[in-house]
């Protein structure tokens, strides 16, 4: 686990130093995880690092979640597509999942949504072995929230 946060540490930090604008400027977030993407690719060079991959061999990536209505409480597989993966394609080799949310522009119910969906791929069918949920500020700030399997 050590070694995995070292190299997040590592990713994040160059992501700020050399494409810091991207922040300044209040991109869109899946351009900030498509920067962050490409430095986390040189950090973990036996796995495929990818955006937005929403398959498990030839499915389409699904995720209970719970819904807390008025009147009920009911649980609905939903269609996800992480911002960053880094797993070994089309393989049970699944290592990182990251979720990624800009400071300014997150509420506290995306913020466990997101939680929720980094729990649900740390179980059977994905078994990531580990989740991160990033914050990043439009400052180049950061917390780190990380999920074990």
């Amino acid at each position: 686990m050590a070694t995995i946060r070292k190299k997040l540490d590592q990713a994040i930090e160059v992501l700020i130093q050399r494409h810091g604008q991207l922040l300044e400027l209040d991109v869109n977030e899946r351009a900030i995880a498509h920067k962050l993407a490409e430095v986390i690719g040189k950090e973990f060079l036996d796995y495929d690092v990818d955006c937005e991959y929403n398959r498990h061999y030839d499915k389409v990536k699904r995720v209970k979640l719970s819904y807390q209505t008025k009147m009920t409480k009911s649980t609905h597989a939903t269609r996800v597509f992480p911002d960053i993966v880094v797993h070994k394609r089309n393989s049970d080799d699944n290592l990182l999942v990251v979720e990624i949310k800009k400071v300014e522009n997150s509420s506290q119910k995306e913020d466990e949504s997101d939680r929720k969906k980094l729990r649900a791929f740390l179980r059977p069918p994905y078994n990531y072995q580990y989740g991160l949920f990033l914050k990043i500020s439009l400052s180049g700030e950061y917390r780190a929230e990380w999920f074990v399997a």
